[in-house]
């Protein structure tokens, strides 16, 4: 006959179970939850990443605050400290020296997020000049292919769409193609951009392209980039 103290059941450890927010794997520690270091540009793109990161490791309550600090659960409560502490490394080894440095002594993850998300997460005109800054000074270095330039390029494109999304007409059945229009003029100026900003061993193909009448899509550049580099290799 068993022992009626083996009916008896121990507080379960949360951080010990998979399919618990609380859960650590023994990796988590030393994670790198995203490859950007968030340096004051680009928050929007750099936000989605450290999300996506974060709901992938079942955390996004701790920097959403919707997992609270269960006071009643001594278990929990040393659960949620230690899973908390864990995050909040996550988050401060995705930032520069500098921001660090301001974030450093909050206590949780979500008043670090709280606080990033007040100070780089609302659209202004500050933070604009900021972007169009990082794109006046961005240029494509010798070591640096044209994909890795195009994606740098890219996140800085995204970041002005949005702070300053392009304007469309609302109009039902609108025929003005106002849209098509403008979206088509900020093409042709970030193509350009992209030219103009590559490294001097594509002047040959930069010039090329300037001249043609018709001026492909950026994506098209990029491919005939590629292919005129794959072909002086071989």
């Amino acid at each position: 006959m068993r022992n009626s103290r083996d009916k008896i059941s121990k507080p379960s450890d949360p951080t010990m179970n998979p399919s618990s927010p609380y859960f650590l794997h023994h990796t988590d520690t030393r994670l790198k939850l995203v490859s950007t270091i968030f340096s004051g540009v680009g928050f929007k793109s750099w936000k989605r990443a450290i999300s996506i990161g974060l709901s992938g490791k079942n955390k996004m309550g701790f920097m959403d605050g919707t997992i609270k600090r269960l006071t009643t659960s001594s278990a929990y409560g040393r659960a949620w400290d230690k899973v908390n502490n864990v995050v909040l490394g996550w988050l401060l080894n995705a930032v520069d020296e500098r921001i660090y440095q301001s974030v450093l002594w909050f206590k949780t993850t979500k008043e670090v997020w709280d606080n990033l998300e007040q100070r780089f997460g609302q659209s202004s005109s500050a933070q604009l000049v900021t972007v169009y800054e990082a794109i006046n000074k961005a240029a494509q270095t010798p070591n640096m292919s044209i994909e890795e330039f195009f994606t740098k390029m890219k996140s800085l494109w995204d970041e002005v769409d949005a702070v300053d999304p392009v304007a469309v007409c609302s109009w039902t059945g609108c025929t003005c193609e106002l849209s098509q229009k403008t979206l088509k003029s900020q093409q042709g100026r970030r193509l350009i951009q992209f030219l103009m900003k590559l490294d001097a061993k594509y002047q040959h193909s930069r010039s090329n392209i300037l001249m043609m009448k018709e001026m492909p899509t950026i994506m098209k550049v990029i491919e005939s980039l590629l292919k005129n580099k794959s072909s002086r290799n071989q």
